[in-house]
């Protein structure tokens, strides 16, 4: 499965529900983006995704770093 948002093929499954397995998230490794597979194709498929939040290499590679989250 290919990203929605930059289109690489290095995703994961990160879950699936509890009950039924009704929904699942899925992870990019490569630009981070996370999606449950129940919502809209406009955030599911790369072909539907819009052009406005693509992202490609060049523009990851130059986005700065953000910080960890502090533990509690």
């Amino acid at each position: 499965m290919n990203c929605p948002r930059c289109n690489n093929s290095d995703t994961e499954k990160l879950v699936d529900a509890p009950k039924d397995n009704i929904w699942s998230i899925t992870k990019c490794n490569h630009c981070l983006y996370t999606w449950r597979n129940t919502e809209s194709e406009e955030l599911t498929d790369n072909s539907a995704y819009p052009d406005i939040f693509k992202l490609n290499d060049d523009i990851i590679e130059n986005m700065k770093v953000s910080p960890p989250l502090a533990k509690r």
